[in-house]
């Protein structure tokens, strides 16, 4: 019987001690582990292309961004930043010509201000950016203007362009980045732009 009594005394103290660990991690970490079991998850992936045609019957491409939140929780003033652009040097090492943060803008259609939440299952869409044939080259749809390009155009000898994006919010972000590619050969062509012009996972 001493023998049990003991044995018993032995868990009795290591689901005490087990305890007070338990208490302690909630205590230092709770919220944290809260959020990352439990708390809103952003996803950021590429959309699809949208064609059109202003009153002068010159022509645009826009390419969307889709941000989704598959938790239930509500991802709170999310935002879809652009943090990096680079370029390719003749030997095709990537040079950095932007890396301070900057904002795209969010679809009309999809989000009515700047700093929208997207609810638990939901979604959003912004514009990465559009190619204008009386613009003259691919402009990418920030809030605030880049100045690393002639009157932030985007010329056929400036690519191939990296960008790097990130969608974040007061209490979640993607990951890993989303790394894209841009190339446009200046050629504008009805119904073959796909050869013309690309955007694609790097």
């Amino acid at each position: 019987m001493d023998c049990i009594s003991t044995i018993a005394q032995v868990f009795e103290a290591l689901g005490t001690v087990g305890a007070v660990i338990v208490a302690l991690v909630l205590a230092l970490w709770g919220k944290a582990i809260q959020e990352k079991c439990f708390g809103p998850q952003l996803k950021l992936v590429l959309s699809e292309v949208e064609k059109t045609r202003d009153n002068k019957g010159q022509r645009a491409i826009h390419q969307y961004l889709k941000v989704t939140n598959p938790k239930r929780r509500s991802a709170q003033n999310v935002r879809v930043l652009l943090t990096k652009i680079e370029t390719k040097r003749a030997d095709g090492i990537p040079v950095a010509v932007h890396d301070r943060p900057l904002q795209l803008a969010w679809d009309p259609r999809s989000a009515t201000s700047q700093f929208p939440s997207i609810s638990g299952k939901g979604e959003m869409y912004c514009c990465l950016g559009f190619l204008g044939e009386g613009l003259g080259g691919f402009r990418l749809d920030t809030y605030l203007a880049y100045e690393q390009f002639p009157k932030g155009h985007i010329k056929p000898e400036d690519t191939p362009l990296r960008v790097s994006l990130e969608a974040t919010a007061d209490n979640c972000k993607s990951s890993p980045p989303l790394i894209l590619e841009i190339h446009w050969d200046g050629k504008w062509e009805d119904g073959k732009m796909d050869n013309h012009f690309v955007v694609k996972p790097a």
